[in-house]
């Protein structure tokens, strides 16, 4: 089974590509855990499809307090010097936001 539910803060804006029939978002997600009593942040990325891309580039921004419902996908691609390179995505099957950041609610009440 390839299930995964986390919680985090968005560390950037959503970054959004459209096509002719698609929508994709991607965002980075700072997740924090203790590692011998030190608070660590561990950056992952997650991959929103069509309705959740379009709600993410709408709704969220750097900051947010997001919770995530999805399955990793892992790729691998070539670059330009044909050195291989292996990803691994967390791809969101549901989002929904917890908290928006202190920041944006003071832009928006002004």
């Amino acid at each position: 089974m390839n299930n995964l539910t986390i919680i985090g803060r968005l560390g950037a804006e959503p970054v959004v590509r459209t096509t002719k029939e698609t929508i994709v978002a991607r965002i980075s997600l700072g997740v924090n855990h203790k590692k011998d009593n030190v608070e660590e942040t561990e950056w992952l990325e997650v991959i929103l499809w069509n309705n959740l891309a379009s709600v993410a580039k709408q709704y969220y921004h750097t900051g947010d307090k997001v919770y995530v419902k999805g399955h990793l996908s892992s790729n691998s691609y070539e670059d330009k010097e044909g050195v291989t390179h292996n990803v691994t995505q967390i791809v969101a099957d549901d989002i929904e936001k917890l908290s928006t950041a202190k920041r944006n609610i003071q832009e928006q009440s002004k």
